[in-house]
């Protein structure tokens, strides 16, 4: 069976990059043939945004940082997805090109939320592919609020879908309310193991580089330099800052060129993970780092993860709740979050990957 998905797969955010990974090697380990849409619009230069006069400011800026940066997630995706032939930077293109397959798949990451560009974008809900079978696979909406047009706009264009997956309970809810069922299924890098994640790092910081704190993608703030000077006394270890060209917190080294591969080895190795972003959580826990999370935007992603794995506690908002800091997360209850990822998995082959079987057995 052939397929091809169209995702947030070339953006320099690790996360979307190893979503899209994560994937297409689970419907490659499933006899499923994939291709990932290479669709590059404008706006993922700009981490999703529109293109304002901050963009050209950090341009001008941090030029050569940001072509070093753009160069390793290139290399990322030439070197770690399968991608289509062509890159298309419009949707004329994109349309023009008559791409065809058994069957296209939109998702994972918040492809549909429509207060950011993608989410306004009809390429990601495949408007392209005519009359052609599509379902989606988590696509997130990324909020659980919005304004009418918005909603109206969400039921046009993902009510043509034979089968919607979505991401969040919250998701569901949302689109139950514009008359659209879908059902819930994990983010698609927990169908893959942490093994098959390790056998791809790479590594960045010397072997003898010692303990570390990793501080992934938070904003500066008096609580994240209180968060940090606690860990660094706690655990006497240096302080690494990963996610921007500018220091955002009082630490040892500042890398501003990771990639993906990288980003995993450095949450690996680490000894506490202060997270900003929804997926170096969802790292943190399939590879078994103690860590905690400071939200800055779309709070309502890591609220139902935390949620899930019973760690709403690790949800750092004020100063009051920094006591989680005092102590590691507990082999039980990695176990339990193991367990909870098991049936996570099964829910997937059962609610997905078996309905894409059927379409294949259908098809013959």
């Amino acid at each position: 069976m052939k397929t091809k998905t169209i995702t947030i797969h070339a953006l320099d955010n690790c996360g979307s990059c190893l979503q899209a990974y994560a994937l297409q090697q689970a419907l490659i380990q499933h006899g499923i043939e994939n291709e990932i849409i290479d669709y590059r619009p404008w706006y993922i230069y700009n981490n999703g945004r529109p293109l304002d006069w901050k963009f050209f400011v950090k341009r001008i800026v941090y030029g050569k940082g940001l072509k070093d940066r753009w160069r390793i997630f290139n290399c990322f995706v030439k070197g770690s997805l399968i991608t289509t032939h062509d890159t298309y930077k419009t949707y004329r293109k994109l349309k023009n090109a008559d791409l065809k397959a058994d069957c296209f798949i939109a998702g994972s990451d918040q492809i549909w939320n429509s207060y950011f560009e993608c989410g306004k974008d009809l390429a990601y809900y495949l408007d392209f592919i005519g009359n052609q079978r599509k379902i989606s696979y988590a696509a997130s909406i990324g909020r659980d609020s919005f304004d009418a047009d918005k909603l109206k706009f969400m039921k046009r264009n993902v009510e043509p879908f034979e089968k919607v997956t979505v991401r969040e309970k919250s998701a569901c809810d949302v689109l139950a309310s514009i008359g659209i069922e879908s059902e819930q299924v994990c983010d698609p890098t927990f169908l893959i193991s942490a093994e098959q994640y390790r056998q791809n790092e790479h590594r960045i910081l010397d072997e003898d580089f010692g303990r570390y704190i990793l501080v992934y993608l938070t904003e500066a703030s008096e609580l994240l330099d209180k968060v940090v000077e606690k860990l660094r006394k706690r655990y006497h270890a240096k302080v690494v800052y990963v996610g921007s060209f500018r220091n955002r917190c009082e630490c040892d080294i500042n890398l501003t060129n990771v990639g993906p591969w990288e980003f995993l080895e450095l949450i690996d190795g680490a000894s506490y993970v202060i997270a900003g972003s929804f997926h170096a959580s969802v790292f943190s826990c399939i590879l078994k780092r103690n860590f905690a999370v400071i939200p800055y935007e779309n709070n309502i992603r890591m609220e139902e993860l935390l949620r899930s794995f019973e760690l709403s506690d690790h949800f750092i908002r004020k100063e009051a709740d920094m006591d989680i800091l005092d102590s590691d997360i507990s082999q039980e209850k990695f176990a339990m979050i193991d367990n909870t990822i098991k049936s996570w998995k099964e829910h997937a082959e059962a609610v997905f990957f078996d309905y894409l079987k059927k379409m294949e057995d259908n098809n013959e």
